[in-house]
Order: structure tokens, then C-alpha cells, then sequence
């Protein structure tokens, strides 16, 4: 009987004993199952709020940077037209200017100037770090003929990896035009009226003119009348009045009156009209006419 009991309870504590193992098993799995969790998410954690529109933000700049173009040149500035022609420090030349990532250390350049058919009219190397080129509008020392030309600039620049050095070629295109302006010139003409030809007497009344030296002409109305005296100046071809006046001096006496008028009846002539009236003399000197030549230069 005690035996009996004695196998019973020996049974009762084998299955106690494999319960509480199948316990330990699954606290064991769990607790390696979770230390494997732990570890999965330090290497790759999972954001949310801040953190991950933080990293969201970082991410769009990296996809931005690489949509970025390579490092390179482009262009700054250019005259667009110029006048070689006509050396007058005025837009003689034609100058061009780029510039160059500071990716690069070192370039250099081949500048052509070239005519609307593809002809080079002028070709340059340039070399320690370029970045401008000036043309004065020859070619081999010779004025080139007015037109559109452009300078092709063709970079070469050397990316700074020693490992990986090697030269890298961008060109640049400016266009300009060559041109010829208007050049004015001005000439002026003294006139003396007592020695000019075209002069005319519109004469009624007891008035009277007189050529003086040395060259002046009087006119003179005596006590009643009226005298008009006109000069006129012929315009060279090819020019226009740019300016003109005269001297002269009124003598004796009032009530006269003197009038004195400029006009331009075509574009061949110029006149000056003396209108003396009543008890009035007027001495006329000199007639001064600015021409204006306009030349293509």
C-alpha cells in the first residue's frame, strides 16, 4: 500500500515537473523572439511624427540634389551688337564673359569666331583658368564685313579626383552682330551779307540799304517806309540745318521797329528776314549756319 502511493506521487511530480519545463521552453522562445524584435528595430527603426516627417524632409533633398545638373560653365555676359568700324571708343569691341563651377581647378579654352556660313574669322587659345574673351571685329588684322557672327567657346575642364582626373568639355555659344552706325559731322558757315549774293530788297516808303565794310549791310527806313532784306543760304546735298543765328545791332529811332525772322522753306534753304519799319536803321554783321552731314561709317 505505502509503495503504491509512493509511485503515484513519483508519477504526480514527472508530469509537475514536464509542465513546468514546457513553461520555461516558452518563456525561453519568447524572450529570444523579443530580443530579435529589439535588435531588427535598432538597425532599422521605424519613424513617426517629427522624427519621421524630419526624415521624410531629408529625403526629398537627397532625390532634389540628385536631380541637380553636373558641375560646368554658363554664360554671364555678351555684347550683343558692336562697331568695329567707326573707332571712336565707342562699343569698339565685342567682349564675352562665363563662368566656371569651382568643382573645377583647372581649364581652358578654344574661342572661334564664325560667320553665319560656318567660316572662322578668328580663332584664340586661351589658357590659365579663362573666363572672358574680347574681339575687335577683324579678322587678320582686316575689318570683317557687317553681319550677324558667334563665338564658340569650347571648355575644357579638369575635374579635381586624382583617381579619377580626367577632362571634361562643355562648349558655350554667343552670338553678335557686327554693325555700322551714323557718324554726324557738323560744318558751319559765316556769312557775310554785304559779300553774299543771295540777298533780296523788298523795298517801299523813303527807305534805302547800303553794303558796308567790313562786310555788314544797312538798312534804313527815313521818316516813313518799310524795307525787307532777305538772305538766303543754300543747304549742301546730303545735309540738314542743325543750327543758325545773327548779329546785328538796331540804330535810331522810335517809334520804328525792327523785325527779325528765321525760316526754312524747303530742305535746300535757309532764310533770314530784316524788317525795318517806320524812322529805324539796323546794322546786319554776320549770318552763322551750322550744317549737320550724317555718314555711314
Amino acid at each position: 500500500m505505502l509503495l503504491g502511493e509512493s509511485a503515484a506521487r513519483g508519477r504526480g511530480r514527472s508530469h509537475d515537473e514536464q509542465v513546468r519545463l514546457g513553461h520555461r521552453t516558452v518563456y525561453v522562445i519568447a524572450a529570444a523572439v523579443t530580443a530579435v524584435v529589439i535588435l531588427l528595430s535598432a538597425l532599422h527603426p521605424t519613424r513617426s511624427g517629427p522624427a519621421a516627417e524630419e526624415a521624410g524632409q531629408e529625403d526629398r533633398q537627397a532625390t532634389t540634389d540628385a536631380g541637380r545638373t553636373a558641375p560646368g560653365a554658363a554664360p554671364v555676359s555678351a555684347t550683343r551688337t558692336f562697331f568695329p568700324v567707326v573707332r571712336d571708343g565707342w562699343r569698339d569691341e565685342a567682349r564675352f564673359r562665363w563662368r566656371v563651377d569651382d568643382f573645377f581647378a583647372e581649364w581652358r579654352a578654344v574661342v572661334r569666331v564664325v560667320d553665319r556660313a560656318g567660316t572662322v574669322v578668328e580663332q584664340r587659345r586661351l589658357r590659365r583658368n579663362p573666363v572672358r574673351f574680347t574681339w575687335d571685329g577683324t579678322a587678320d588684322g582686316d575689318p570683317v564685313a557687317p553681319g550677324d557672327y558667334t563665338a564658340e567657346v569650347a571648355l575644357d575642364m579638369q575635374t579635381p579626383d586624382p583617381l579619377t582626373r580626367r577632362w571634361v568639355r562643355q562648349d558655350l555659344a554667343f552670338p553678335v552682330r557686327v554693325a555700322t552706325k551714323t557718324v554726324e559731322r557738323l560744318e558751319t558757315t559765316v556769312i557775310r551779307p554785304a559779300r553774299h549774293d543771295a540777298v533780296a530788297f523788298d523795298l517801299h516808303g523813303r527807305c534805302f540799304y547800303r553794303r558796308e565794310l567790313p562786310g555788314s549791310l544797312m538798312v534804313n527806313c527815313h521818316p516813313v517806309g518799310r524795307l525787307t532784306a532777305t538772305v538766303t543760304v543754300p543747304v549742301p546735298e546730303g545735309a540738314t540745318v542743325a543750327s543758325y543765328s545773327h548779329t546785328g545791332r538796331r540804330l535810331c529811332c522810335a517809334p520804328g521797329n525792327v523785325r527779325e525772322t528765321w525760316t526754312q522753306p524747303d530742305d535746300d534753304t535757309v532764310r533770314l528776314a530784316i524788317r525795318v519799319t517806320g524812322d529805324r536803321r539796323y546794322r546786319l554783321w554776320a549770318l552763322r549756319v551750322t550744317f549737320a552731314f550724317r555718314d555711314r561709317a
